[in-house]
Order: structure tokens, then C-alpha cells, then sequence
């Protein structure tokens, strides 16, 4: 990534089986490091982090409109979702597969929540399906899961204008 924003075309730059998203994704931390002289290793970290710390806000706040969950269940979801993302990836910490996981699961529950007609506000759905469109879209075949929350639904709603709800279109 750091090549790529130096301006070194990506084709000459890097070698990645997932290109050019899984690249791109890490721009924001070189960006940081060069606006504020923080070195790229300690970037990384501080972007990550706000990225955890914005999907667990994403995840609080739209969990806490499934009614269905006590306010308990709530607070247990989030803390394993904390638990999830930043102690269990260990080595991983950082990688693709641990950035999709991250912004994964407040896109799962904005889903859900179109599904159960759940209200949640615009901005919130919004985020969580962007952030998570961006992360599923570095390596496509963790889009399976989303297709199958929409063909699940397109059974239990039964109709087809699930393919102009929100989630279908990002």
C-alpha cells in the first residue's frame, strides 16, 4: 500500500492474490503515518482500532433496536463481538480476513433488521452496509453469506422487491 500511495502503479508495485481492494484497504494507515509522522507499524494499529471501535458502535447501536433481545443479551453480544475482534484474531490482527470480519457483522445485523422490519436509523444502516460492501468486495466469496440472508428473506417476505432494499443494492 505504502508503494501504491508513493504513486508506484499497483501492477508494478505489489503482488496480491486479492488486488486491488486488499491493497487499498490499508491506504488510510499511510495516509495517517504521513500526515502525522506516527511509523506505519503503530498506523496500522490506530486505524484498525478506530475501525473496531466504529463497528462495535455500529453493533450496539443497532442491536439495541432488536426488541427481541433482552438488554442483557445486548450487552453480552457486544462484549463477545469485542472479544471476537480483538482478542481472538491474535496473529491476524490487522489482516484482510480479520478486516472483513470486523465490519461483517454490524452488515449481518442491518440485514437482519431489514428482514424483521426493524427500524434503525439511516446513518447507521448506511455505514454498517458501506464499510461492509468494502470489506466483503476484497475477497468476494465472503458475499455468500449476505446472498443468503436475502434469499432468506425473499422466502419469508415473499416478494420480490427484496432486490430494492437496501442491502441488495450496495
Amino acid at each position: 500500500a505504502h508503494r501504491y500511495y508513493e504513486g508506484i502503479p499497483l501492477i508494478n508495485g505489489c503482488y496480491d492474490t486479492n488486488p486491488p481492494l486488499s491493497t487499498l484497504i490499508y491506504v488510510p494507515s499511510i495516509a495517517l503515518s504521513d500526515l502525522t509522522a506516527i511509523k506505519i507499524y503503530y498506523s496500522v494499529y490506530i486505524t484498525i482500532f478506530a475501525l473496531i471501535i466504529l463497528s462495535t458502535v455500529l453493533t450496539y447501536l443497532i442491536i439495541k433496536k432488536m426488541s427481541f433481545l433482552s438488554k442483557e443479551e445486548h450487552q453480552i453480544f457486544v462484549v463477545a463481538y469485542i472479544t471476537a475482534v480483538v482478542i481472538s484474531p491474535q496473529y491476524d490482527f490487522s489482516q484482510r480476513d480479520h478486516l472483513i470480519v470486523v465490519t461483517a457483522i454490524p452488515f449481518f445485523l442491518t440485514q437482519i433488521s431489514i428482514t424483521k422490519k426493524i427500524p434503525i436509523n439511516s446513518l447507521l444502516s448506511h455505514l454498517s452496509l458501506a464499510f461492509g460492501t468494502l470489506m466483503i468486495m476484497v475477497k468476494p466469496h465472503y458475499g455468500l453469506f449476505p446472498s443468503l440472508l436475502i434469499i432468506h428473506r425473499l422466502i419469508t417476505q415473499k416478494r420480490i422487491g427484496v432486490i430494492f432494499d437496501r442491502d441488495f443494492i450496495y
